[in-house]
C-alpha cells in the first residue's frame, strides 16, 4: 500500500486516503470475486473510486477480468482501478483497450476518466486519454442537440439516454475531468454544463472521435428501416450541398445485423453503411444524424465545398 501511495503522489501530485472495504460490503459480490480480491475505497481529485488488488500471482484473463472490474462498479457504483504488480505486456494492452483502469507501482498508471496515462518504461509524461468513450461523447451531443441536460441528475439522464446508471457515471466523470461539465448534490448529484453551447463545443473537440468504425456498401431496396441519414447526405440535409449520388446511412455497429433488411426489391440500390460505436438514432432529428456527429466524421473530407458546407451547418446550429 505503501508504494502504491507513493507512486499516485510522485504522478499525480495527489495522496488519497484508502478505506478498506469491510466483509459486510463484500457480501454484495458473487463469491468467486469477493474471495480473490481486497478492495479500497479512496478519493482522487475529488472523485471517489475504489482500488482493486488481486490475491495471489494469477490473475483473469483480461476479457474475464474486465467482466468483473464492470460487475464490482455496478454494484458499488464507483469507478475502479487494478492494482497490479508483474504484468505481461499483452496483458497491459488488452486492458488499455478495454479501457480498464490500473496502477502498476513504479511502472505505470491507467485512469482513463480522470485522463491519466503515463508508462515509466517507455518515459512518457503526464498525458491526457486522446478521446472519450463513445458513452461520453453521445451524452455530451445529446445534451448541445437533442435536449440541455443542465439540472438533470443521474437517473434522470440515464433515464433519457436509455443507459445504465454506472455508464452516466462514467460519462459524467469523464467530461467533469476535461471541465466539460460539474456536479453538486450528494448520492444524486446534479449535473450543469459550463459555457455555451459554442463554448462547450469548441473546447470538447480535441477529444471528439470519429464513430464510424468501419464502412461497408450494401445492396437493398428503397426502405432502409430505421437507420439514420449519414455522411454527405445528411451534410446535404443541413445545407444546400448536393448530395449528388452519396446514400449514407448509420448504425449502431451491434444493431446492424438485427436491422438488416431480408426483403430485397426487385431493382435494389446500394448504400454506403457507416457502423458507428454508438447509436445515431438516439441524436437523431427526423432521421438525419446529429450536426456534430456528421462534422466530426467529415472535418478530414478533401473536397472544399464538403469543408464550406461544414462551416455553414456549425454556425446554423451553435
Amino acid at each position: 500500500m505503501d508504494e502504491l501511495k507513493k507512486y499516485i503522489k510522485l504522478t499525480t501530485g495527489l495522496e488519497p486516503a484508502f478505506q478498506l472495504l469491510g466483509k459486510e460490503a463484500l457480501n454484495k459480490l458473487p463469491l468467486f470475486i469477493r474471495k480473490g480480491v481486497h478492495i479500497y475505497k479512496a478519493e482522487l481529485a475529488g472523485s471517489e473510486m475504489l482500488f482493486i488488488f488481486p490475491e495471489g500471482k494469477e490473475i483473469p484473463a483480461p476479457k474475464q477480468l474486465h467482466a468483473q472490474i464492470e460487475k464490482i462498479e455496478e454494484l458499488f457504483g464507483y469507478n475502479a482501478v487494478l492494482v497490479l504488480q508483474q504484468v505481461e505486456p499483452y496483458m497491459r494492452n488488452q486492458l488499455v483497450q478495454k479501457r480498464v483502469a490500473f496502477v502498476i507501482p513504479n511502472e505505470q498508471i491507467y485512469i482513463p476518466w480522470m485522463f491519466i496515462a503515463l508508462d515509466e518504461r517507455k518515459r512518457m509524461k503526464l498525458a491526457h486519454v486522446e478521446s472519450f468513450y463513445p458513452a461520453t461523447q453521445t451524452l455530451l451531443i445529446y445534451h448541445l442537440w437533442k435536449n440541455p441536460l443542465n439540472g438533470l441528475n443521474l437517473k434522470e439522464i440515464a433515464a433519457q439516454l436509455d443507459y445504465t446508471a454506472m455508464t452516466v457515471t462514467r460519462a459524467v466523470r469523464e467530461l467533469k475531468a476535461a471541465g466539460i461539465c460539474t456536479t453538486r448534490g450528494g448520492r444524486q448529484k446534479i449535473v450543469s454544463f459550463e459555457g455555451t453551447n459554442r463554448e462547450l463545443w469548441e473546447k470538447s473537440k480535441q477529444f471528439l472521435k470519429s464513430p464510424v468504425q468501419k464502412e461497408i456498401e450494401y445492396t437493398a431496396n428503397d426502405n432502409f428501416g430505421t437507420w439514420t441519414v449519414a455522411g454527405i447526405n445528411a451534410l446535404a440535409a443541413y445545407t444546400n450541398l448536393d448530395a449528388g449520388f452519396d446514400n449514407s446511412y448509420a448504425v449502431k455497429k451491434e444493431n446492424f445485423k438485427k436491422q438488416i433488411q431480408t426483403d430485397i426489391a426487385a431493382e435494389p440500390r446500394e448504400a454506403t453503411v457507416q457502423l458507428w460505436s454508438y447509436d445515431p438514432a438516439v441524436l437523431a432529428k427526423d432521421g438525419v444524424a446529429d450536426p456534430f456527429s456528421v462534422w466530426i466524421t467529415l472535418q478530414n473530407h478533401p473536397d472544399e465545398r464538403v469543408q464550406i458546407a461544414l462551416e455553414e451547418m456549425m454556425e446554423a446550429v451553435l
